[in-house]
């Protein structure tokens, strides 16, 4: 930063607000989970597909956020992707762990899909 700048309360203000959508969507996400454990006396199977639709439903929600926020910072459009494919991904493992896969085999297909699509994700979104 610029030491000459004077940052001002509305200067700060504004900047949180370009942020709003990662982190109410983040914070939901993980209220409903917490929520969702405890009401169920932290039964696993129903934990699994409790997660099987909830992460998706927040990867799609960052998704459209991204929408917004691409109007107003690139910075923001790509903490959302990202947290997109993280949400998705973490989706994806508690779908097959639903399906009955063993959790070390759902692992590794996960890793995979990453390490691919973390480079892919990369270069889509670079400038």
């Amino acid at each position: 930063m610029n030491p000459d700048h004077n940052v001002t309360p509305a200067d700060a203000v504004k900047r949180l607000k370009l942020y709003r959508f990662p982190v109410l969507i983040s914070l939901g996400t993980l209220v409903a989970d917490l929520l969702g454990r405890s009401w169920s006396d932290f039964d696993m199977e129903f934990i699994h597909v409790f997660e099987a639709i909830l992460f998706p439903v927040a990867a799609l929600s960052l998704l459209i956020a991204a929408g917004v926020d691409r109007k107003s910072s690139d910075k923001v459009f790509r903490i959302d992707i990202w947290l997109a494919l993280a949400f998705g991904l973490a989706g994806l493992r508690s779908a097959l762990w639903a399906g009955g896969m063993h959790p070390f085999e759902s692992n590794i297909i996960i890793l995979i899909l990453g390490v691919i699509a973390a480079p892919v994700l990369f270069f889509l979104l670079r400038k």
